[in-house]
C-alpha cells in the first residue's frame, strides 16, 4: 500500500495512467518485476558504443571508481597504477552487474 495515498501498486498505477498531463513521456509499470523485465530488454536489444547498455555500464563503472578513488582519499593511497586498474575492474563489475541482473530477470 501507498502510504500517501493508500493505493495498491495497481491503484496507483491506475490514477497516474489517469493524468496524463502529469505522466508525459513515463513509463509506469504495476510492479517491479515487470520495470526489470523491460529494461533488460532494452538493455540487451542496444548494445550498441553510445547505447542503453554502454551507458548504464559506464555509470556504475563511474560510481565504483568514484568511490575506491573516494576510499583511496581518505586511506591515503596514490600511484597512477591504481587508476589503471581501478578503470577494468570497474567496468567488468558492471557488466557482471548487468549481465546478473538480465539473466536472474529471464529465470522468473
Amino acid at each position: 500500500m501507498d502510504k500517501k495515498y493508500g493505493e495498491t501498486p495497481k491503484q496507483k498505477l491506475d490514477r497516474a495512467l489517469s493524468q496524463p498531463e502529469q505522466t508525459k513521456g513515463f513509463v509506469f509499470f504495476a510492479d517491479l518485476e515487470s520495470a526489470i523485465k523491460c529494461l533488460c530488454y532494452h538493455l540487451e536489444k542496444d548494445k550498441e558504443p553510445n547505447g542503453i547498455y554502454n551507458t548504464w555500464q559506464s555509470n556504475i563503472a563511474m560510481a565504483f571508481i568514484n568511490a575506491f578513488n573516494k576510499y583511496a582519499q581518505d586511506h591515503e593511497i596514490e600511484g597512477s597504477a591504481k587508476n589503471f586498474v581501478v578503470k577494468d575492474i570497474a567496468n567488468n563489475a558492471a557488466k557482471n552487474f548487468l549481465n546478473s541482473l538480465c539473466n536472474q530477470s529471464k529465470n522468473k
